[in-house]
């Protein structure tokens, strides 16, 4: 069952659809609805096939009329083209498959592929000449040579700053060519020890890939073109086409058990025939592969709060001034949530920030999908504990091993133990405080007891606002997290433990009328995790404060 939260005006409509096939007939009359669909150029049949984001058969003939067809692609306004060598011109269809335009691009001599820049402008390679050319988004002729110096162009691709890099398969070639976006060379040997390279792509980190048809492999390289594996997608036989989904998996041609592979984004088989009812599949697209969107953050891995800063560029603004960005944000085990809008600046970029934590409930790889109009991209980001591992006679202090005495002030060694240490001791009964000096040798022990460094003079008891949950406690996570004690018991124990101030939590506001409320699955996990030390006292304790906010558990 699909959940479907969509807005159409200033209704929020929710309902629920049996399969991903009713979702994408629903989905054209849904404003800014992305559907991941996938389209196959069968060539055998001269047909274009369109399948849904699980693979089942949309349209057997998506866009009829095709004499010799060799290359797809989508415009960033969802608009569908096909480069057709038997008329020598490129065919311009809307997002239903709809002919608009059977001579879109003429003048060509063996058209074989065509590709978008990030600013709408057109490129076709034009083998007969060994050329790329380029037009405008209205198919006006800007550049009859764009990119000089090739001899055997097979394929080509833009990266996400606007490079134009194409595959030249001449035998005393065998290279990837880099050009700028205005069509000077940048690296003639790009990537190179390639035999025949049919099909180039890059991921949305940035990632190069290259099907090389004789190796039967498909080679992946960094940004730079420095090979990292050179068998990324194993088992394939004769593959002849690479392409990514919005969400990171990719998809190979191959062509000798005419099917459609799909791969995670790490190269392991997720279905050897994604795409089945095929006959010779040659190219293939994703409608939302001609986003001109673009997302990242500030930086690859974040602590609980650390600020996020999102940024991004929506490319090419639509033309109503107040279609927005949508942030959402999947987390490690694939549950999505709604983080943000944010209306894009008349250059089309767009800024976004959010705190790590609170909503992030474990550790793990986090994805951020920013969604404009038709328009899909994502970035990924880390979010964990930060695990500082310190040496004998150090302590971690703020996040910084230091040397225990060093507190006090003077020396780095204490040999004979006679160095001490102040800190503030809890008392189980009657919860006192009291500030007391301790050995360096003792002082780990007293603080896994719950006591904390410096003077009592900070603490303030009920009132504090410091994070303070005893190791001892974390047993009874355990046993609540393996069902050895039931949710009653364990929510009554750290009522319990927060009005006797056993445990300290910041301040939180009571919820009421709980009476129906369940606890999720997410906050048992949470006690798990924190038990098994996965994650820190601050996400446990954004469980509990979650069980006060919602009227579950009870502080007077």
């Amino acid at each position: 069952m699909i959940k479907v939260l969509v807005f159409i005006g200033s209704i929020l409509i929710l309902g629920t659809l049996g399969t991903p096939h009713a979702f994408a007939q629903l989905c054209p009359i849904i404003p800014g609805c992305l559907t991941d669909n996938l389209y196959v150029l069968d060539s055998e049949v001269f047909k274009v096939k369109q399948y849904d984001s699980a693979g089942s058969l949309l349209n057997a003939n998506f866009a009829p009329g095709l004499s010799s067809p060799t290359s797809i692609a989508f415009d960033s306004t969802g608009k569908f083209y096909v480069v057709d060598t038997g008329f020598d011109t490129v065919r311009q269809y809307n997002s239903a498959g709809s002919l608009l335009n059977a001579n879109f691009i003429t003048g060509l001599n063996l058209p074989t592929t065509i590709a978008f820049d990030s600013t709408g402008n057109l490129y076709v390679l034009d083998a007969a000449f060994n050329t790329v050319r380029q037009y405008n988004s209205a198919g006006s002729l800007l550049n009859a040579n764009f990119a000089p110096g090739l001899n055997d162009p097979t394929t080509m691709a833009f990266d996400s700053t606007g490079n134009l890099y194409v595959a030249d398969a001449a035998i005393f070639e065998l290279t990837v060519k880099q050009y700028d976006s205005a069509g000077s060379l940048l690296n003639a040997n790009f990537v190179t020890g390639l035999s025949i390279p049919v099909s180039i792509a890059f991921d949305s980190t940035g990632k190069f890939y290259v099907v090389d048809l004789t190796f039967d492999t498909v080679r992946q390289y960094n940004s730079a073109g420095a090979l990292l594996d050179a068998d990324f997608a194993p088992g394939l036989s004769r593959p002849f086409t690479i392409a990514f989904d919005s969400t990171g998996k990719f998809y190979v041609v191959d062509s000798a058990f005419d099917t459609v592979r799909q791969y995670n984004s790490a190269g392991s088989l997720l279905n050897a025939n994604f795409a089945p009812g095929l006959i010779g599949p040659r190219t293939i697209a994703f409608d939302s592969s001609g986003s001109t969107l673009s997302v990242e953050t500030d930086r690859a891995s974040y602590i609980y709060g650390d600020t996020i800063r999102i940024s991004g560029n929506v490319g090419t603004l639509n033309d109503s001034p107040l279609v927005s960005v949508t942030m959402l944000m999947i987390d490690p085990i694939g549950e999505t949530m709604r983080v943000g809008q944010v209306v894009p600046s008349k250059d089309g970029s767009f800024h976004f920030t959010l705190t790590a934590g609170r909503i992030m409930q474990i550790s793990g790889d986090y994805t951020i999908t920013a969604q404009y109009d038709l328009q899909k991209a994502t970035t990924t980001f880390y979010f964990g504990t930060k695990t500082v591992s310190c040496v004998l006679n150090q302590v971690l202090v703020d996040g910084k091993c230091v040397y225990a005495f060093d507190i006090k002030g003077d020396v780095e060694t204490d040999p004979d133990d006679t160095i001490k240490v102040t800190i503030c001791h809890t008392t189980r009964a009657p919860y006192n405080y009291q500030t007391i000096d301790v050995s360096e040798s003792a002082l780990q022990a007293h603080l896994d007891h719950g006591d904390t460094l410096g003077e009592c003079s900070d603490i303030s008891g009920q009132d504090s606002k410091e994070t303070k949950v005893p190791g001892w406690i974390k047993n009874n996570a355990k046993w609540w997290a393996k069902g050895q004690i039931n949710d009653d018991s364990f929510v009554q124990g750290l009522e319990w433990m927060i009005q006797e101030d056993v445990m300290r939590i910041p301040p939180t506001a009571q919820g009421h009328n709980a009476e129906d409320v369940k606890i999720p699955g997410w906050i048992k996990n949470n006690a798990k995790w924190w038990a098994g030390g996965q994650i820190n006292d601050d996400s446990f304790v954004n469980g509990i404060q979650w069980l006060i906010e919602n009227g579950i558990m009870r502080i007077r």
